[in-house]
């Protein structure tokens, strides 16, 4: 009678092969799952930044600094839409950006903004890549840094926007 541990061999071995690779690729980060990498999304090119208050205000940057500034009373937090603009103005060019211009990033669902707070006892920025909320809590003056991040990648970084608490 033929022994039948030579035709398992493959068969172990295989399942063998079949287990590293599988261990492989989630030591990697490469499984399926949440950690996976998604593809890229469609260019995304910004150079501007526009802030549109529901109280009315309308904020934007230019090269390295902001026309404009938030003025939010301490417990009545104000709700911004974001907006983009690809092209740079001009250094001289202080007028905001036509709203032909203007886009959001909700396309882009790789992308997102974050908003730092450099006094966060201050005030608290809480938002998405499409709008958010800026709250003071204590009367003062602080600045508001925004990143747009593509997984670890920065796409722009706003400069700094001061704004003040009354």
């Amino acid at each position: 009678m033929p022994d039948p541990r030579p035709a398992r061999r493959p068969a172990r071995l295989a399942a063998l092969g079949a287990t590293l690779a599988v261990v492989a690729l989630a030591a990697c980060g490469g499984g399926a799952g949440a950690d996976a990498p998604t593809a890229p999304g469609p260019r995304l090119e910004v150079r501007e930044m526009i802030l549109i208050g529901d109280n009315g205000d309308t904020i934007f940057s230019h090269t390295d600094h902001w026309h404009g500034f938030p003025l939010v009373r301490a417990g009545q937090p104000v709700r911004y839409t974001l907006y983009f603009v690809a092209g740079e103005r001009s250094a001289d060019d202080h007028d905001i950006p036509a709203r032909a211009e203007w886009f959001t990033l909700a396309q882009h669902g790789d992308v997102r903004v974050t908003g730092t707070i450099e006094q966060p006892a201050m005030a608290s920025w809480d938002g998405d890549r499409l709008a958010g909320t800026l709250a003071g809590r204590l009367v003062g003056a602080s600045r508001l840094s925004f990143l747009l991040l593509r997984g670890n990648t920065t796409i722009e970084q706003a400069p700094p926007l001061p704004f003040t608490v009354r």
